[in-house]
């Protein structure tokens, strides 16, 4: 006769509904980024990264780091970086960064969801 292991199903289960909420949390994103809605209120910072790597905001004359412009994009503020020297646009590549650090820290996303990200062409 076979016992059935109720609580190691309970916590597969509870499992399988974390991953199943992140990878929910991450086709969000994919559609919102894939058909932007405008918002009604919503400036643009402008943050400059100096050779040293290290990321100014003229507006407030100060240094910013990689959590205070994650902050800024959760706030709905839009965030343009910009090579100090020659003005290119490093955007995408600190908001990758960004992605990266928090992973790192916690992971949430998660090597699945990633791979699909660049499977469906996301990200060429």
């Amino acid at each position: 006769m076979t016992t059935i292991d109720v609580e190691k199903i309970d916590r597969q289960i509870e499992e399988a509904r974390g991953k199943l909420a992140t990878l929910v949390k991450a086709r969000a994103i994919i559609l919102e980024v894939s058909n932007p809605q405008p918002e009604e209120k919503n400036t643009m910072k402008l943050i400059k990264r100096y050779v040293n790597r290290k990321l100014y905001d003229p507006e407030v004359c100060h240094y910013v780091t990689l959590a205070d412009v994650a902050q800024f994009t959760r706030e709905g503020i839009d965030v343009e970086v910009r090579r100090h020297g020659d003005g290119v646009d490093i955007t995408a590549q600190t908001l990758a960064q960004i992605v990266a650090e928090e992973e790192k820290k916690s992971p949430r996303i998660g090597a699945e969801a990633l791979a699909r990200i660049i499977r469906t062409g996301l990200i060429d």
